[in-house]
């Protein structure tokens, strides 16, 4: 009964250590995903106002 017992509580810390590890598999790919679309974002509005820029200087000298 005792043996049984151990195997038992293995198989459930096994378990939540398998289920705690792809959980935080899974945040830190949501996190990453995340910082890269900032960082996309970003970028992008870094370049829409560079050519809001350029396209403003250039009708200065029209």
């Amino acid at each position: 009964m005792e043996i049984q017992n151990k195997k038992i509580k293995k198989r459930g810390l096994t378990a939540l250590l398998i289920t705690g590890a792809i959980v935080g598999i899974g945040m830190s790919t949501n996190h990453v995903i995340k910082k890269v679309a900032q960082q996309k974002a970003k970028s992008d509005e870094i370049k829409r106002l560079k050519d809001l820029e350029d396209e403003e200087f250039d009708d200065l000298f029209e």
